[in-house]
């Protein structure tokens, strides 16, 4: 709650100087800005066109340096190469680290699994009241809120130990 206090409070900050630096223009002047598609249809075309084609041409060799030096980072290191794969599959896709357990659990997409570890938890509390871990867990299991909270926890704790894991070698190694 605090990281979207903190983001909402930069946007409105930012919003404000821009507003301050366009009142501070003369009189009838805006200030600097492409013109819209309407007024100038070949600049937005030959922009995107042009960006297009020099990102496509860029891919193969970018892609080959790529292969490269994870062919030569296997060669060295194959744990090391294995873990920061995984680390980039779990910073995209961090639901395939928590989902599973949940689910396990018994915390579907449909709510609470009959005859699971869930259903016998549940039915030892009886309502359950808002806000509790279990509502939490509900909620992760079946897609709601919490799964965001989830995904973000997950890749918090990745780039924490990758971060300590970089620490701690700097500081071995010296």
């Amino acid at each position: 709650m605090a990281l979207l206090s903190s983001l909402t409070l930069l946007f409105v900050v930012f919003g404000l100087l821009l507003a301050w630096r366009n009142e501070n223009l003369p009189h009838g002047a805006e200030g600097p800005r492409r013109p819209s598609f309407f007024e100038a249809p070949d600049f937005h075309l030959n922009i995107d066109a042009n960006d297009n084609l020099n990102a496509v041409r860029g891919i193969p060799s970018s892609a080959e340096a790529w292969v490269a030096q994870m062919e030569k980072d296997f060669q060295t290191d194959p744990v090391g190469t294995i873990w920061n794969c995984t680390e980039v599959v779990v910073l995209a896709f961090p639901g395939l680290v928590w989902r599973p357990p949940l689910t396990l659990l018994g915390f579907g997409v449909r709510g609470v699994v009959s005859g699971t570890a869930a259903s016998a938890r549940q039915s030892a509390i009886g309502t359950v009241p808002a806000r509790s871990p279990f509502s939490f867990l509900q909620s992760a299991g079946a897609g709601g809120y919490a799964s965001t909270a989830m995904n973000f926890l997950t890749r918090g704790v990745i780039i924490l130990f990758k971060w300590i894991g970089t620490k701690w070698v700097d500081n071995t190694s010296a």
